[in-house]
């Protein structure tokens, strides 16, 4: 946790500007922490589980990356908000997926861990074009 004092806590909460989220991280067994990232165009897609070192995954160093399935809620997410094109990222809390980003105009990361997997991801995406 880290150091903040309640003031500034409370400055945040009252600051009619600022987005405040509950911290749901997902936790592995062996001390490492997940995010989900599922990327689509069309029905081409890719899912999968990022395993990192830390919390915040951002900033924590990519241990592996494993392919998943994606659940059945965050697919209804897909079809409610209407997107052909997408990256969704959402983690497994309480056996539940919790969708905290619906990105219409995905980045990519410029983490050297994550060049292999943005490759194969294109890759995967490429025939997305000509379907739609």
């Amino acid at each position: 946790m880290l150091p903040i004092e309640i003031s500034t806590i409370v400055q945040i909460w009252r600051n009619p500007r600022a987005v405040v989220e509950r911290f749901l991280p997902e936790r592995n067994g062996d001390g490492t922490f997940s995010v989900r990232t599922w990327i689509f165009l069309g029905e081409r897609e890719r899912c999968d589980r990022l395993i990192t070192t830390g919390a915040i995954s951002k900033s924590s160093p990519i241990v592996r990356v494993e392919p998943i399935a994606v659940p059945d809620e965050i697919r209804a997410e897909r079809l409610r908000l209407g997107f052909d094109y997408g990256k969704f990222d959402f983690t497994m809390h309480n056996g539940r997926p919790i969708l905290f980003d619906a990105n219409r105009t995905p980045g990519r990361s410029w983490k050297p861990a994550l060049r292999e997997y943005y490759e194969r991801c294109v890759h995967i995406l490429a025939g997305g074009l000509e379907e739609l």
